[in-house]
């Protein structure tokens, strides 16, 4: 029974190995043709564990947070059959090249339809013509002339892709998170060539980088279970917090997206890894709807993030700042004002949550307490959104109501507002209805 073990285990271990393998092969289904109008895809490579190069921390993890996010109300409720996915050792060359392109082919993309090229991992180049996304098997041997026959992704293939759909008026975003490190063949004049190359040689695409030219992009254990700043602002954007960034309509634009992003990441990079990262975004239309807010999901985001240790860019250590000086104890002191407010349920009016943020926000904007105050603020409306949802379900709940009460502002009360929640607690559901 002992000799037999060993072969037990390593069949156990050929057959897993071989089931997620399988999960990536036989003949990509076609489009859903019941589904009428423009639909969205997305193509997802991402890599941390490396074969033979450096390895990354949380670039699958990025990736799964990508994903997740298509998958959600937000990012348009995307089933598995319209999303190809590979991560570390099936994310090789042949993968993506042929099988990628073959199921790409059979979506048949058309006009209204919506791209995501989504690459996670490693980047470098030969020089401003040749440049390179590194895959699970690449080899580079230390010379990165080796990247033309080690196994790399020419980023010059992906832009012939792109421009075959854009021809056809697809909406096509490649969204990179690739330049992690300067320890590569190309070093950093490498890291440089590959982030202005992708930004200048343009196919029709809109374009989301997570560095400018020469520079890093940082990895935080702080944020979620492990993130880089720039795919962890990204997604926060586009589950809602960016339609902050201009008129909130429930809708995230391109610039609006820019904008959240471009304010946070250099921020964090700055205050957490004392460097320098400023993201590259490019669209020729920033009017562009890039993803729709569901409020539902929205809750669930901000409540997970704050649990999980990523509510805010510094949630996790943001007790351990050394503050000194008057300033610094005037916002903390502002600061626990706003958690008391919320505490009590004092969320608007006078000495209110939202009055104590804005205190915060106009005197220290861009502060990692600030930024946590708008987080939890954001949180608290929704709660108490939902929870006026709930009361008109069922209209049972005397100290829900009594509580709405206390929320509202003397100047908001009419006899109107006093009608409507003396027949909500009087009466059932039927007595609104």
């Amino acid at each position: 029974m002992r000799f037999f073990l060993p072969i037990l285990a390593g069949l156990s271990l050929f057959l897993l190995t071989a089931s997620r393998s399988m999960a990536q092969t036989g003949p990509p289904r076609p489009r859903d043709t019941t589904i009428q109008g423009p639909q969205t895809f997305a193509l997802i490579m991402s890599v941390s564990k490396y074969k033979y190069v450096k390895p990354l921390d949380y670039a699958v993890k990025d990736a799964e947070l990508f994903r997740d996010y298509l998958r959600s109300p937000a990012g348009g409720n995307l089933k598995d059959d319209n999303i190809y996915y590979i991560a570390d050792e099936l994310a090789n060359e042949a993968n993506f090249q042929v099988k990628g392109a073959a199921w790409l082919k059979a979506k048949k993309l058309q006009k209204g339809d919506r791209l995501f090229i989504y690459m996670a991992g490693h980047g470098d180049a030969i020089d401003e013509d040749r440049f390179f996304y590194l895959t699970y098997d690449c080899n580079p041997a230390g010379d990165k002339n080796n990247y033309l026959i080690a196994g790399a992704i020419r980023m010059s293939d992906i832009k012939i892709m792109i421009s075959k759909e854009t021809r056809k008026s697809v909406d096509v975003f490649l969204v990179m998170d690739a330049c992690r490190t300067g320890d590569l063949p190309g070093g950093e004049e490498g890291r440089g060539f590959f982030t202005t190359s992708i930004s200048e040689v343009r196919a029709g695409e809109m374009i989301m980088l997570a560095t400018s030219a020469g520079q890093k992009s940082w990895e935080d254990p702080t944020l979620g279970n492990g993130h880089g700043l720039f795919t962890w602002y990204l997604v926060d954007g586009l589950n809602g917090m960016a339609d902050s960034s201009g008129t909130p309509d429930n809708k995230i634009t391109m610039d609006e997206l820019k904008k959240y992003v471009d304010k946070y990441v250099p921020l964090i990079a700055q205050e957490r890894f004392k460097n320098t990262q400023v993201p590259y975004i490019h669209s020729d239309d920033w009017s562009k709807v890039v993803s729709n807010v569901d409020s539902g999901y929205l809750k669930k985001w901000l409540e997970t993030r704050k649990k999980s240790g990523g509510g805010n860019s510094f949630r996790g250590y943001i007790n351990r700042r050394m503050r000194t000086g008057p300033g610094d104890t005037l916002l903390q002191e502002t600061y626990t004002l706003f958690n008391s407010a919320v505490k009590e349920s004092r969320l608007t009016g006078k000495n209110s949550a939202e009055y104590y943020y804005s205190v915060m926000a106009r005197n220290y904007p861009g502060d990692s307490y600030t930024i946590d105050a708008q987080s939890t603020l954001a949180v608290e409306f929704i709660n108490f959104a939902q929870s006026k949802i709930n009361l008109y379900l069922d209209c049972k709940d005397p100290a829900a109501i009594q509580k709405i009460r206390s929320q509202i502002d003397e100047d908001e009360k009419t006899e109107e507002v006093d009608a409507s929640l003396d027949r909500m607690e009087k009466s059932g559901p039927a007595g609104i209805f």
